[in-house]
């Protein structure tokens, strides 16, 4: 069976060998699913789209191919820090859960959540100021049609981490072997839909 992975293909990078491997094939979405088709990996932004069955849910901060790299130093250093994340472009709000729920996989579940949006025109502000036992995460969105961009930055005791898109050619890329490792079943997925409901009664500043 194939292992049908839908998204942006674009921006999913994969070897060839690993196509080959997996036998996994890439697919627009709003592609045809073809027969015989294997477990479907789909973004969680169209996951509730697609019937129940073998289906698995990715999440976008999770399958970034940078990642990985980032949660091995994180997970390396210390147990308290500072976690910032700032992204820019033409995201749905529905960004930030998804955000929360890969974070509460990597530091826990959050003991405090705290919300501010604002809007200026067609530009929209939102902060997420989130408490996950000893780590502060700040976690800033601004949704305009400017091209997209993601920082992330891990303070820890004598460690720095970072990450800009800028300095990767301004491109934002997904990893087929993240998808394929991280991707969940739909019910292991069933927190993001608590998170969801969360940024959704954010507050007006």
């Amino acid at each position: 069976m194939k292992h049908l992975v839908y998204g942006d293909t674009g921006r999913i990078l994969a070897h060839e060998n690993l196509l080959r491997e997996e036998d996994a094939v890439l697919c627009a979405i709003g592609g045809m699913v073809p027969e015989n088709a294997g477990p479907l990996y789909v973004p969680e932004r169209v996951a509730s789209s697609f019937p129940e069955g073998e289906v698995k849910v990715y999440f976008d901060l999770e399958v970034q191919s940078f990642f990985g790299k980032m949660v091995e130093e994180v997970k390396g250093g210390s147990e308290k820090g500072v976690f910032r994340l700032r992204r820019k472009g033409p995201y749905e709000r529905e960004i930030m859960a998804s955000d929360l729920f890969v974070l509460s996989g990597i530091f826990g579940e959050p003991d405090e959540v705290r919300l501010k949006t604002r809007k200026l025109g067609s530009v929209s502000h939102e902060i997420a100021m989130v408490r996950f036992g000893g780590v502060m995460s700040h976690l800033e969105y601004t949704r305009s049609n400017a091209p997209e961009s993601l920082e992330v930055e891990w303070s820890g005791i004598k460690q720095i981490v970072e990450f800009d898109c800028a300095g990767m050619d301004g491109k934002l890329t997904y990893s087929l072997e993240r998808i394929l490792e991280h991707a969940k079943n739909r019910q292991d997925a069933g927190k993001y839909e608590a998170y969801l409901e969360l940024v959704k009664g954010g507050v007006e500043a």
